[in-house]
């Protein structure tokens, strides 16, 4: 089901928080692969000698955006998954887009031009890709092979295999499954974490950051499958930065497990070749939950 919101902010646009079209998946895999450039387990999984450039809609894409387009391709091939994106619309008045007035909702139906934008001038300035309870990102071969991932992780090598399937995933496994079994006084000791709404990912455009953009889809997605999912079911994320952790926290969700990663193999950014020093700890993971 489509969800459409339009709500004003400020004096100059508004903004739309809606399902995002299929159509529109390569630019939400540019928006978030722009949006992770220094992220330290980015790139750590590649292998990555220094951080990677950003891109634009038609720039060679490399391994690391090759990535996050198999990344949305995987949660598109999943049940009762939601991808929303927000969308902010200028004033048609002063055709500003720098500042947040009210302008009617557009049609789902609306095309996008060719530049990535809206009709009227409207962009893509965040995406959130959700999981309902007991679905997560496919991993038999057979949907592997369609979102394009048995192509990439060869080409970060063993390691980066290893880092990623072998290092990364079962440690935050652990951790989510350790935070559940310790959680008592809500009267759902047994929920395990496979039974929580999963946020696979949120990013929001770093020129629109700061704006309250971030939490509006943060909410938005807390509220999708009421109705849909088990009332009270938690919602599940993880953050590797204090800055998102800290938003996450603000909103009422807790740390249920931590833990330190790629400890001496990488710099703050998660790469090698910077000349910068290793981080002798590893970098920081935070498994979080919101307790309903």
């Amino acid at each position: 089901m489509n969800i459409l919101k339009t709500q004003t902010m400020s004096s100059s646009y508004t903004y739309t928080i809606r399902d995002a079209l299929s159509s529109e998946d390569d630019e939400i895999a540019l928006l978030f692969y722009n949006n992770f450039l220094k992220t330290w387990n980015h790139n750590w999984w590649a292998s990555a000698k220094v951080p990677p450039p950003p891109l634009e809609p038609t720039s060679k894409p490399n391994s690391q955006l090759r990535f996050k387009r198999a990344l949305v391709k995987g949660v598109r091939l999943s049940k009762g998954h939601r991808i929303r994106v927000i969308i902010v619309h200028p004033n048609p008045n002063t055709n500003d887009i720098n500042g947040l007035t009210s302008t009617p909702p557009r049609p789902l139906s609306a095309s996008r031009g060719k530049d990535g934008h809206d009709d009227d001038g409207g962009v893509i300035v965040g995406a959130a890709m959700w999981f309902p309870p007991n679905v997560r990102y496919p991993t038999d071969p057979v949907s592997l092979y369609k979102t394009g991932m048995l192509g990439i992780t060869p080409k970060w090598g063993i390691k980066g295999y290893k880092r990623l399937e072998i290092d990364w995933e079962p440690a935050l496994h652990r951790l989510a499954k350790e935070g559940f079994k310790s959680h008592v006084g809500t009267g759902k000791e047994k929920t395990k974490p496979d039974d929580s709404i999963f946020l696979q990912m949120i990013a929001v455009d770093h020129a629109y950051r700061g704006k309250g953009l971030g939490s509006k889809l943060l909410r938005d997605g807390e509220q999708l499958y009421n109705g849909v999912a088990p009332a009270g079911s938690p919602i599940l994320l993880e953050a590797t930065e204090k800055g998102p952790r800290d938003v996450y926290l603000k909103h009422g969700y807790e740390i249920i497990g931590e833990t330190k990663l790629g400890k001496g193999s990488c710099d703050e950014d998660g790469c090698t070749g910077q000349g910068k020093k290793m981080m002798k700890q590893g970098g920081d993971v935070w498994v979080m939950c919101k307790w309903r």
